[in-house]
């Protein structure tokens, strides 16, 4: 079972390398990230599925202080791969977004490719910061 997950996130880790941006991706230490951008197709999901409630100026502040898409960049190092990993396991199991959100707005439904997509780069950017 370990080998079987392990080889799935390895191969997650692969395919979702290719969705994966830094700008100056140096590193000092494991708590400081240079600069960390969400890449195109990750910012755009974003927008339409989440950002409505995390952001720096969402009125559900339980929402925003869970996860605001904002202030990623800002975060240390393990505080994004909580973050990170957290995305995917919500993702997973259809927790994200909420049942409620989507009865007001239907709009906001993440396709199962996008759920698949956002899932990949999440597991895999969170591996790829733990390995630096």
């Amino acid at each position: 079972m370990k080998t079987a997950l392990t080889l799935i996130a390895l191969l997650t880790l692969a395919l979702g390398l290719s969705s994966f941006e830094y700008s100056n991706s140096t590193y000092t230490s494991f708590e400081e990230v240079d600069t960390f951008q969400l890449p195109e197709n990750i910012n755009t999901i974003f927008q339409n599925s989440c950002y409505g409630c995390h952001n720096n100026d969402a009125k559900a502040k339980k929402a925003k202080m869970k996860f605001n898409i904002d202030k990623l960049s800002s975060l240390k190092k393990s505080k994004l791969v909580s973050k990170l990993n957290k995305v995917a396991k919500e993702v997973k199991n259809d927790d994200m977004p909420t049942e409620k959100i989507l009865e007001k707005y239907p709009k906001m439904a993440l396709s199962s490719e996008q759920k698949e997509v956002l899932i990949s780069w999440a597991e895999s950017t969170a591996a790829a910061l733990l390995a630096e």
